[in-house]
């Protein structure tokens, strides 16, 4: 299928106004069009590196195959960003961004003099109100728009919830978000985000007084319980569901709510069938159990990709496509895998190998000693002393190392987990706002700057302290690590495939743009067996060389 001469003939308006296709955009567009209407496919795995043009390009797949789409980000700040870049689409969020029209002073609601939101609403609950209609709450106004529009975008959260519906409520027998399209955003997340919507958490407050097995990590124990308990709260609800809202006392609202959430719950958990049960882990969290599937497989098609004839997973680092789709479920004789070449030249982006230590927890302490020196040393180096420049560190126990160490520099600065842990020191959001617009070469030591930042021509230089392996010490990272499908160690392909993917993450954060320029190195020696091991796509390749002193 041909692509048009500009993009404003297919009615977009790209950003910088210059209505011309970007390097790489047209080959792009025309090969995703081909993998769905030539070769039949029905997924298309798009790694497309920072200023590739993304959304773009998705819009432009949607308007030549003339269908609906719906497109997904990880979070709602992305969302806003995706909606100033397509203001003809319409941002979709979820129930508690919406205050309800109905009375705050209903007894039944017992707000304590909270607003009452969407998401507490009784109509979230099954009730019947006035305000489901085109012209109601803001809520369902929203949803009725969306109905409307050819392009949704939205969040993973919220859509791994609302697929699941055979209709919305006021819309007849249909779903308005089941389309001909799905656009997956950042898809090498989209496994964390259905292992997320099937997470089911059990806190010891709420179960134990319904005798739930808090100790137990068999989950044919736990599916059992919920069966024998459903039916004892299921009555209790029954008793208060005919009520109108009129007729519910104080705390009934808020009662009835909690019964349908605990029916729900332990619904979710009674589900899990006997042949699926190999398929879930029961792991601890402070304060309770988490129970959960190993594997995105488990759930993806019934979360995800099982409403659409086509999807289009794309992101700047896709990771090994093929670990990819077997986490997904994903048949592999449906895919089409396309590694766009990055527009950035290497030369701007080189990202240096230079392996000083094995760090790991028996990294010695003259070791540390050598690795701040090492990143000392680049800091004061012709070309980089007068440069901003980040410290990616993968944990917290890293970045304090390091910090010990160069926190006499004033140009290094660091923050403390979260602004309110009671930690003393920055917060992240706070340090990340000091470091942009201070007007000196500060240096940011932190585990939290790999995914999602974007400051172009602030970040000069970088240093990857420690390969961002996740941590074994959680049971539920060591079994998937351990995973093995016959002679097949999925599970270690999969670790390393994450890892790698991080790395080439946080690579990315030093050039956002064509003429911006950044330069990386990795310091961990444990990078480069398994940068050999692992996958990586072109563009990262032509910008890794070994430093040579």
């Amino acid at each position: 299928m041909r692509v048009p001469d500009r993009p404003s003939e297919l009615g977009i308006d790209t950003a910088d106004g210059l209505d011309s296709w970007r390097p790489t955009q047209v080959e792009t567009i025309e090969a995703i069009i081909d993998a769905y209407e030539v070769e039949g496919k029905r997924f298309v795995l798009a790694n497309m590196p920072t200023g590739a043009g993304k959304t773009i390009v998705a819009t432009a797949v949607q308007r030549l195959l003339d269908c609906s789409s719906v497109s997904l980000t990880h979070t709602i700040a992305l969302e806003k960003q995706y909606a100033e870049t397509m203001p003809w689409a319409t941002v979709v969020t979820g129930r508690r961004n919406h205050p309800c029209d109905l009375p705050n002073d209903i007894p039944g609601l017992d707000l304590d003099g909270d607003t009452l939101m969407a998401d507490r609403a009784p109509c979230a609950h099954g009730d019947d109100c006035e305000y489901i209609r085109p012209d109601g709450c803001s809520y369902y106004r929203m949803l009725y728009r969306a109905s409307d529009s050819r392009q949704i975008i939205t969040n993973y959260a919220y859509a791994t919830r609302i697929f699941q519906a055979y209709r919305l409520r006021g819309m007849g027998d249909r779903n308005p978000f089941h389309r001909q399209l799905l656009v997956c955003d950042e898809g090498d997340l989209a496994e964390d985000a259905v292992v997320a919507a099937a997470q089911i958490r059990i806190t010891a407050k709420t179960w134990a007084p319904h005798g739930a097995p808090m100790q137990s990590r068999d989950v044919g124990i736990w599916a059992d319980w919920a069966r024998s308990l459903r039916p004892r709260i299921q009555k209790e609800l029954d008793g208060l569901k005919d009520k109108s809202l009129g007729e519910l006392e104080a705390g009934e609202i808020k009662r009835r709510s909690t019964l349908r959430w605990m029916v729900n719950t332990v619904s979710s958990i009674a589900g899990i069938n006997v042949e699926q049960q190999d398929e879930y882990i029961v792991g601890p969290y402070e304060g309770g159990v988490d129970i959960r599937p190993l594997w995105g497989w488990t759930v993806a098609q019934r979360l995800l990709w099982g409403y659409f004839p086509r999807i289009l997973f794309m992101s700047a680092t896709l990771g090994d496509p093929n670990v990819l789709v077997r986490k997904l479920g994903i048949p592999t004789s449906e895919v089409k895998y396309i590694d766009v070449p990055s527009t950035f030249s290497p030369a701007n982006r080189p990202v240096f190998y230079w392996p000083l230590v094995s760090v790991s927890r028996k990294t010695s302490e003259s070791e540390w000693d050598r690795l701040a020196d090492a990143i000392n040393y680049l800091a004061n180096q012709p070309g980089l002393v007068d440069k901003k420049g980040v410290i990616h560190t993968a944990s917290f126990a890293v970045a304090s190392k390091l910090n010990d160490r160069l926190q006499s520099n004033p140009r290094f600065m660091t923050h403390s987990r979260a602004s309110q842990d009671g930690s003393e020191g920055l917060s992240f959001d706070q340090a990340l706002m000091v470091f942009e617009n201070t007007n000196s070469p500060s240096i940011l030591i932190s585990p939290s700057m790999s995914h999602g930042i974007d400051l172009p021509y602030v970040i000069g230089w970088q240093a990857i302290a420690k390969v961002p392996f996740a941590n074994l010490g959680d049971p539920v990272v060591k079994a998937r690590r351990d995973y093995r499908e016959g002679k097949d160690s999925f599970g270690r392909r999969s670790y390393d495939a994450d890892a790698l993917n991080n790395v080439i993450q946080a690579t990315g954060r030093a050039v956002r743009s064509p003429t911006d320029r950044g330069v990386s190195y990795v310091l961990d020696s444990n990078f480069y067996p398994l940068y050999k091991r692992a996958y990586s796509p072109k563009s990262f390749r032509d910008a890794f060389r070994w430093l040579k002193r």
